[in-house]
């Protein structure tokens, strides 16, 4: 399996943290038995592998494949998903044929593959959600939520009309209008200081849908811990 120049940077083709280490751990999987013959991919697809055209077989005529190489692996957006195309199924050779004390690199591909290919369950298309990354919260801490708009095919919905409302446990209400990113496009931050203890109501707004969430405020890290 030779990984091509977009395969390397790839999210599913990650199999070390850095390049050069990424790079030699793909070439030094073991070999796959067999493939499927395959001479171009779709104009929309990026081709993450291919392999070296062997015994006669004759070369792809895909511009974007090396000379002398066959595509093994691509992948595409299609629809509301994505789509991962593997023209080999000898990928268990990875775990079975690695060394005793080597890297499990057959679980972290295909946790890379279906990590990348399945949308976030919490995401819903034109709908918001509260996303927060802790489940237990303190009074006196200001704590940052987010809410995630993508579109019917999960793209990121830009510089939309979302409100958030907070209310406290005492009944006092704070109105809240995020906006995303450049560099986090359809990612709605927003904060706000948990200075009652108690159950707070937070509502996000958009598109003439809500989603509600609670948030409890414990009287401090003692309570926490115990």
């Amino acid at each position: 399996l030779l990984p091509t120049a977009i395969g390397l940077s790839h999210p599913v083709m990650q199999l070390a943290w850095e390049p050069q280490a990424n790079r030699d751990a793909l070439l030094d999987l073991p070999t796959l038995e067999g493939c499927n013959h395959v001479e171009r991919v779709k104009p929309g697809a990026s081709l993450l592998a291919v392999r070296e055209a062997v015994g006669g077989t004759s070369v792809s005529r895909d511009p974007r494949t090396p000379h002398s190489a066959l595509p093994v692996m691509a992948i595409q957006n299609v629809g509301k998903g994505k789509v991962l195309s593997l023209a080999a199924d000898t990928t268990w050779r990875w775990e079975m044929q690695r060394p005793a004390e080597g890297e499990d690199f057959y679980r972290r591909f295909w946790g890379n593959a279906v990590r990348f290919l399945a949308p976030d369950p919490r995401i819903t298309p034109n709908a918001p959600q509260v996303l927060r990354t802790q489940s237990h919260h303190a009074v006196g801490e200001r704590i940052t939520l987010a809410t995630r708009l993508v579109d019917a095919v999960y793209k990121p919905i830009r510089e939309a009309d979302l409100a958030v409302k907070v209310t406290s446990p005492s009944g006092k209400m704070l109105h809240i209008y995020p906006r995303d990113g450049r560099d986090t496009p359809g990612v709605y931050e927003y904060s706000f200081a948990l200075d009652e203890p108690g159950p707070w109501q937070v509502a996000a707004a958009y598109g003439g849908k809500t989603s509600t969430d609670e948030i409890v405020a414990g009287d401090g890290d003692e309570e926490l811990d115990d």
